[in-house]
């Protein structure tokens, strides 16, 4: 089979013999490429004079930017140290070639080329319309529009709440392998390492309910059964037995959660709101520089915590997000 015929086992667009921007890189509304920098811990956005490097396409017409090969392209034609504007970006799937704010990209830490905030955080390089379309509907059919929503504002709003409180101590897949014996920690199923795409890490009490990716909250699953678990509250998904071994896997008192209608991390709300500006500003500023899409994100989220706040610990918080949302 030659290199034109080969096929396209993910289903994606194909795009041999059709020019292609260069993806997975940044750039401000007139496609000029910006690259990013974290210098004690302050991020900097740089902004070139150069809208296309000479890369050549994949087997599927692609033409893909790589930190490690082209930053220095990037580097040699600084025009603007630390450019405010906003960000764009091709996106790597889409059947257009049109800029898109990255707002409309979701978030992915896999991608350190694509850093925007000063935690290290990046987004994917395919946009959300795309992930739906050419990811989700083939690899992830069990999750609801509204959960791919989840994926992407979701998890970088709250996932930095939660690292500020916590710190990043994610365990490693190699921990969780000796810790859950290779299995799933919800069925028992063997899982192999190797075999990246049967396995992921879980949070055990969800990610939605401001809950880190620590330590304590990680469970190595498979990736049908974390599809399936989605943002229940783990006693409720495994069952008394089950939710009781798996506590003791992780180390934990399965007191502390034997709440099943409530899984908020108190601890981490407490913490946001002692320190609600300084979160905010990041939220709105540095993450979701969208003003229309931050406005809505925080509805959203506003009203997620209302109808899981049950007993009422998060009024202050709420009614501070309810403040701000009025002055966006």
């Amino acid at each position: 089979m030659s290199r034109r015929e080969k096929k396209n086992i993910n289903n994606y667009p194909n795009y041999v013999d059709k020019y292609r921007e260069v993806t997975s890189v940044l750039r401000d509304n007139e496609g000029y490429m910006v690259f990013s920098e974290i210098i004690d811990k302050k991020l900097f956005y740089r902004k070139t004079n150069v809208k296309d490097i000479n890369i050549s396409p994949n087997e599927t017409g692609r033409r893909r930017f790589r930190r490690n090969i082209h930053l220095s392209i990037l580097k040699k034609n600084i025009i603007e140290e630390n450019y405010q504007g906003e960000l764009f970006m091709y996106c790597l799937h889409s059947l257009k070639q049109d800029l898109l704010l990255v707002s409309e990209f979701s978030f992915n830490k896999s991608y350190p080329h694509l850093i925007v905030n000063e935690y290290g955080q990046s987004i994917q390089p395919f946009c959300k319309e795309s992930k739906k379309i050419f990811v989700n509907e083939n690899s992830n059919k069990k999750r609801t529009s509204d959960q791919h929503v989840e994926g992407s504002q979701g998890s970088r709003t709250r996932g930095l709440v939660t690292a500020l409180c916590y710190g990043e101590n994610v365990p490693t897949g190699e921990e969780l392998f000796k810790k859950f014996g290779g299995r799933c920690a919800y069925t028992g199923k063997i899982l192999d390492i190797n075999d990246r795409g049967s396995w992921q890490k879980d949070h055990f009490m969800p990610a939605s309910a401001y809950n880190p990716l620590s330590d304590k909250n990680t469970v190595l699953t498979s990736k049908d059964a974390n599809q399936s678990k989605n943002d229940k509250h783990p006693m409720q998904f495994l069952g008394c037995e089950k939710y009781e071994e798996v506590c003791h896997l992780l180390g934990i008192d399965p007191k502390i959660y034997d709440d099943v209608n409530y899984t908020l991390n108190d601890y981490v709300l407490y913490y946001f709101n002692d320190n609600f500006d300084d979160i905010i500003y990041k939220w709105h500023f540095e993450i979701n520089r969208n003003k229309i899409s931050f406005k809505k994100y925080l509805s959203s989220e506003i009203s997620r915590l209302i109808k899981r706040d049950i007993y009422g610990r998060h009024k202050e918080l709420i009614n501070k997000m309810k403040r701000y949302e009025e002055k966006v």
